[in-house]
C-alpha cells in the first residue's frame, strides 16, 4: 500500500501535499488553524507523529499533525501562563488535554484533537493567545 505524504519519511512533503491528503472536514479545521497561526508553516519530520507542519510562533512552536484520521495540533505553552489563566473557563476540548498533559522545564507540552470547528474555537486561542 502507498504511503499517505505524512507517512513517508524519506520523502518531504510540502504544506499544500499535507493538507491535501486531509478529508474535507479535517482540511477545513487545518485552514481555520493556518488562518488563527497566521504563520506559514514549514513540514518537520517528528517521531511519533510523522511528518507535521511547524509554526514559530512568540511562544515557541506550535504543529499541526495533519493525520487525515485525527487531526491534532500541540504546542508548549508557558506553565505560567496556564496558572494564571482561568481553566474553567475554557470548553471542555480545550481544558481535558491541558490537565493530562506533560510538564517540560517551564512549559507544558499539550496535544489537542481538532474534531469539529467548536474543538477548534477553544484550542487556538490557547496555542496562540491574540
Amino acid at each position: 500500500s502507498r504511503l499517505g505524504p505524512w507517512q513517508d519519511r524519506y520523502q518531504t512533503p510540502t504544506a499544500d501535499a499535507l493538507l491535501a491528503a486531509l478529508p474535507p472536514e479535517a482540511l477545513a479545521l487545518a485552514r481555520q488553524a493556518l488562518k488563527h497561526l497566521g504563520r506559514k508553516p514549514k513540514p518537520v519530520w517528528i517521531d511519533p507523529w510523522n511528518w507535521t507542519l511547524q509554526f514559530d510562533l512568540p511562544a515557541g512552536p506550535a504543529y499541526l499533525i495533519p493525520d487525515p484520521g485525527s487531526l491534532k495540533i500541540a504546542a508548549r505553552v508557558p506553565r505560567a501562563r496556564l496558572e494564571n489563566d482561568d481553566l474553567s473557563s475554557l470548553a471542555k476540548p480545550a481544558r481535558d488535554p491541558i490537565v493530562a498533559a506533560s510538564s517540560v522545564g517551564d512549559g507544558v507540552w499539550i496535544e489537542w484533537l481538532l474534531a469539529s470547528a467548536a474543538a477548534a474555537d477553544a484550542v487556538l486561542p490557547v496555542v496562540r493567545p491574540d
